[in-house]
């Protein structure tokens, strides 16, 4: 029999009503039908649209309504009533962020681009020229590369992305992949807290979605998360895994599958970072970090790539670099507001230089780049009208931004990776680490938590 020490709670009647009221993330109320996507998607390659019309059956604005007034008298009453300041600090931001979500998805439920921009931003930010610039460069140095020694197929692919590629943006700050020293001692760490968990059952060339459930049900039983479950979704359009705190599921696309080292990093992400920071967060003396300190998820994105580049040891890229130029590209950095054709354009031919180098012929390549150009297109539009140029769903730039914090804050403050898992908190938000500090809230935490045979 096991037994689990559990810390004195700070926050337990706060943290109660929250989860009762707090919405579910933005994203989870832009999924829709699957044949009516698959309509609109069919319609949108045969040029029969310029933009899809997508549908958003989840919005409900009497809904949303209820809910933006329980956050608001509660966010009073903990006002009112909490004596610890650190406490009252964290909810009062989280709060303020959930308030701003809720109106986030109002916008998207009214149509009202102008406030889905104004509140994507205010939620997750906006897409940085330094990122913009970084990607766009280093596409270009691949380039000229591989036009010395291109093939006709790849020369032509060469030149059309080219083509479209934006110029003479303004001087941005460099960025610089993590040394070969950092990247090391991030791989130590990760193994030496995630060993057990990227231990597979079988060793397969191929992982099918029920594959990926078994699994991820296994690391799942690791952590001792007795109430989650992992669930294949065959009902909405969903592309990608994903982590549903409040639902305690993790959904796996009903037509994804995977190969052995894949599967270890997607263990990694999903299931080492994000369900393993929920439960252990809820386990700690501050049960918000369970749910998340407010716009955490840059952090948490941030820390799940860093561990699967870790566990390769190496990194070629900083992850999400596509979808930051996508979302970029959108929002018009290079002085081009775009809308879901244009990006769409731009993306098809990125991805068909991509598969050409990688010796896929040309028809085939056609195939898969306008495949993989609609699933990167539909993430970014979220949301919206799809038709309004300079407006997208910024959430995906956490990935990116996420990523390089991550490595700087490795290799600016080691210690800090000794708490990365301890909740739902962002490493490189100085407020979320003196708020942490505060509490006393540290790596031993974790030990103490650990379950004692």
């Amino acid at each position: 029999m096991q037994e689990v020490i559990q810390p004195e709670k700070l926050d337990q009647d706060w943290f109660t009503l929250y989860e009762e009221y707090r919405p579910n993330e933005p994203y989870d109320y832009f999924f829709g039908e699957k044949e009516k996507r698959e309509q609109q998607k069919q319609k949108f390659l045969a040029g029969e649209v310029r933009n899809p019309t997508f549908d958003y059956p989840r919005l409900s604005i009497p809904q949303l309504i209820q809910t933006e007034e329980n956050l608001l008298a509660l966010k009073k009453a903990l006002i009112d009533a909490e004596e610890n300041e650190i406490v009252k600090e964290a909810y009062r931001w989280k709060l303020n962020s959930e308030i701003m979500s809720v109106r986030l998805i109002m916008a998207s439920a009214t149509g009202d681009m102008e406030m889905f921009k104004k509140y994507t931003e205010a939620v997750y930010g906006e897409p940085s020229m330094d990122i913009f610039a970084h990607f766009v460069n280093r596409i270009r140095t691949e380039l000229n590369q591989d036009e010395e020694t291109a093939n006709e197929e790849l020369a032509e692919a060469i030149h059309n992305l080219k083509s479209v590629l934006p110029e003479e943006l303004p001087k941005a700050k460099i960025i610089t992949l993590p040394s070969e020293e950092v990247v090391k001692k991030a791989q130590k760490q990760t193994l030496d807290e995630m060993q057990k968990l990227i231990e597979l059952t079988r060793d397969k060339k191929y992982y099918s979605p029920v594959d990926i459930q078994k699994e991820f049900r296994r690391a799942i039983e690791t952590l001792n998360a007795d109430k989650w479950d992992v669930v294949i979704d065959d009902e909405t359009n969903r592309t990608a895994l994903a982590v549903s705190s409040k639902d305690e599921k993790v959904y796996v696309p009903a037509n994804r599958a995977t190969v052995h080292d894949e599967l270890q990093e997607l263990i990694l992400h999903e299931i080492g970072t994000h369900v393993k920071r929920r439960v252990e967060g809820e386990r700690s003396k501050l049960m918000l970090l369970g749910s998340g300190l407010d716009r955490h998820e840059k952090g948490g994105e941030g820390v799940a790539t860093m561990r699967e580049q870790a566990l390769r040891g190496k990194v070629k890229s900083f992850a999400g670099e596509e979808l930051h130029f996508a979302i970029s590209l959108a929002y018009g950095l290079d002085g081009n507001p775009r809308d879901f054709r244009d990006v769409f354009e731009v993306m098809t031919k990125l991805y068909e230089y991509k598969f050409i180098k990688n010796g896929i012929n040309k028809k085939l390549a056609k195939i898969a780049a306008e495949d993989n150009a609609w699933k990167t297109c539909t993430r970014v539009f979220r949301g919206t009208d799809c038709k309004t140029p300079g407006t997208a769903f910024t959430k995906d730039i956490i990935y990116a931004k996420g990523n390089i914090d991550i490595w700087n804050v490795i290799q600016t403050n080691p210690d800090e990776m000794m708490r990365f898992s301890i909740g739902k908190y962002d490493p490189a938000n100085p407020r979320h680490v003196w708020l942490l500090d505060q509490l006393g809230i540290n790596e031993q935490d974790l030990k103490d938590m650990k379950p004692r045979l």
